[in-house]
């Protein structure tokens, strides 16, 4: 009995290590590694001292070495993060291309690139391998950041599919919940449209924002969405957001209030190139909210008023 008895601790003491271990990779998953902040800003500075072609491969395989290696989600999301912000501010070329092509490889795979990373860029920032990895990915479209994506890379492959939603009539659930216009196939297929130069859609979706009342869900869930389609009616539109300085959402304990020239600018910083650059956006870099000083109003506000034309990115 008594060595019964030993051998039935030693059975739980195995039993107790093991799982130790997993709650332990459980909370690195959530925390990180205990340095992980390091180990990403050590990557960001490789990205922004990259020089040479020979510094941008290294580059990219680092990236690679990150999001395929055995880190954990928090390391994985952030280089993710880093990657995208780095190669959105890239200008149009082989070298951008180059990015684009290793965040395709990771899109949506676990603690890789998100589709809506994606959405910042051009149809002409794809070569063939990403175009071919990416529809590979979101075809047949499940959900709205795959018609999204793939509106932008192959705009014929699901045309036909979101024409009944384009032209058909808003569903019942739809109506009077912007929460649910958001996520509905009508809004998608206008976002998709309009993004592909159709005028009417780009009418339709100012429409919708300007005639609901309820203003927290059209701050929080539609006016995000603008950025995606680069046309210039919706820049117009974004314009007037942009000075007007009526407060969308009031304040409420410690929460400032919310301004629609706030969403504007997030969509602008996006779209347009020379918008004016956020002094504060580092208060963003890990997670933050961005913060909208009044000088960074008033020059956002000049910026565009001595605009003739707009270029977007």
């Amino acid at each position: 009995m008594r060595i019964i008895g030993i051998g039935l601790c030693l059975v739980l003491a195995v039993i107790v290590q093991a799982e130790t271990e997993q709650d332990k990779k459980a909370r690195l998953d959530i925390l990180g590694e205990p340095n992980w902040r390091e180990m990403v800003d050590d990557f960001e500075r490789q990205l922004h001292d990259a020089k040479t072609d020979e510094d941008h491969l290294k580059c990219r395989m680092e990236a690679y070495k990150y999001l395929d290696g055995n880190y954990t989600s928090m390391t994985q999301g952030w280089v993710a993060i880093r990657l995208y912000e780095f190669t959105c501010n890239l200008p149009a070329g082989n070298i951008r291309h180059k990015y684009i092509e290793i965040m395709s490889i990771f899109l949506n795979k676990k603690n890789g690139v998100k589709c809506s990373m994606l959405l910042d860029f051009n149809k002409e920032d794809f070569t063939d391998l990403s175009r071919t990895l990416v529809m590979g990915k979101v075809m047949p479209p499940h959900k709205r950041n795959d018609y999204l994506l793939a509106g932008i890379v192959d705009f014929d492959s699901i045309k036909d599919k979101l024409k009944p939603y384009r032209y058909g009539e808003w569903t019942k659930n739809e109506l009077g919940y912007p929460s649910k216009i958001k996520y509905g196939m009508k809004w998608t297929a206008l976002l998709v449209y309009a993004r592909n130069g159709d005028k009417d859609a780009c009418r339709e979706i100012i429409d919708v924002i300007k005639t609901e009342k309820n203003e927290d869900l059209v701050l929080n869930c539609l006016m995000p969405d603008l950025y995606y389609v680069k046309q210039p009616e919706i820049v117009v539109f974004l314009g007037e957001c942009l000075n007007n300085d009526a407060v969308g959402i009031p304040g409420a304990d410690d929460y400032p209030p919310t301004y629609r020239y706030e969403r504007a600018i997030s969509n602008l910083q996006k779209m347009l190139i020379g918008f004016p650059v956020n002094p504060y956006n580092h208060y963003t870099k890990w997670g933050g909210t961005m913060l909208v000083t009044i000088p960074y109003l008033k020059e956002c506000r000049e910026w565009f008023a001595k605009q003739k034309e707009w270029h977007f990115k």
